[in-house]
C-alpha cells in the first residue's frame, strides 16, 4: 500500500471529467462528502480552454478548498494529459491541465485519469486490482499493491465514434448482448492482467443485472468524486 503523505488536514475539491457529465463536490479533511454534489454536461466538442472555464465556473460556486483533485477521460502522467480523446480535440495534447488550473484557481492541483480516480476510492491496496469505468467508452486503471500502472481506453472521438462497450454500443446491440459482451470481458482482463480483484464503475455499471462473480464488485457512481482525497493522500499516484 502507498505510504500516506504527511500534510496538515485539508479539504479538496474533487472534479470528476466524464464523457457525458462533469460533476463536482467538496471533501472534508477525512474524504467525506462535505457539500452537494454539483453537475453540468459536457461539452459536445471542448477545446481546453472551453474546459478550464468550465471547471472555474463550477468551483466558484463550492465553498472554500485547500487543494483540488481532477479525474479525466484520458491519458494522464503527472498533471498533464497526453490525450483526451472524447473531447474531439487535439489541443489536449501534452495540455499541463494541473499547473493551467492551478493558476486558474489558486490553488494546488493534481490530475489523473478518471477510472483511477474512481479505483482510489475503492481499492484495498494490496495485490493486483482493476477498475474499469463503464460510460461514454471503458476506462481502465490496474494497481499494483496501490500504486497506479498502465490503463488504457476505448473512447468514440472523431476518428472513430464508437466504443465497443460505450452508450452507442449499449444502444444499437441491446442492454442484454451488450452485458454479455461486458462480462466476457472481466475474464479476458483477467487473462491479460491477472487481477486479484476487479471494480466495475461508472455511469452503466447499474446496467448490468444479477449477481457478480466472486471477485467483480460494482462501484457507487460517486467513487469519481471520492477518490480525490485519496489521489492526495497516497504518495505513489502518478
Amino acid at each position: 500500500m502507498p505510504t500516506k503523505r504527511r500534510r496538515a488536514r485539508q479539504r479538496t475539491l474533487a472534479i470528476d471529467v466524464g464523457g457525458s457529465g462533469v460533476k463536482c463536490a467538496l471533501l472534508d479533511a477525512r474524504g467525506r462528502m462535505a457539500s452537494e454534489k454539483l453537475r453540468e454536461e459536457t461539452p459536445e466538442r471542448f477545446t481546453p480552454a472551453r474546459l478550464l472555464t468550465l471547471i472555474e465556473r463550477m468551483a466558484a460556486q463550492m465553498p472554500s478548498y485547500d487543494r483540488v483533485a481532477v479525474g479525466v477521460p484520458g491519458i494522464v502522467h503527472r498533471d498533464v494529459v497526453y490525450a483526451l480523446p472524447a473531447s474531439g480535440s487535439r489541443a489536449f495534447k501534452r495540455f499541463e491541465l494541473g499547473a493551467r488550473l492551478s493558476d486558474l484557481l489558486g490553488a494546488p492541483v493534481r490530475v489523473t485519469n478518471d477510472a483511477a480516480m474512481h479505483g482510489l476510492a475503492a481499492i484495498r491496496g494490496d495485490d493486483v486490482e482493476m477498475v474499469i469505468t463503464l460510460g461514454t467508452g471503458l476506462g481502465t486503471a490496474l494497481f499494483i499493491d496501490g500504486v497506479l500502472s498502465a490503463h488504457y481506453q476505448t473512447l468514440p472521438d472523431q476518428d472513430e465514434p464508437f466504443s465497443p462497450y460505450g452508450d452507442a454500443a449499449l444502444e444499437k446491440i441491446g442492454r442484454g448482448r451488450w452485458e454479455k459482451r461486458v462480462r466476457d470481458l472481466f475474464d479476458q482482463l483477467r487473462g491479460i492482467t491477472n487481477y486479484d480483484r476487479l471494480y466495475v464503475g461508472g455511469g452503466n455499471a447499474e446496467r448490468l443485472h444479477g449477481a457478480m462473480p466472486s471477485h467483480v464488485r460494482r462501484i457507487d457512481s460517486t467513487a469519481g468524486i471520492l477518490g480525490g482525497y485519496r489521489l492526495w493522500e497516497w504518495g505513489d499516484v502518478p
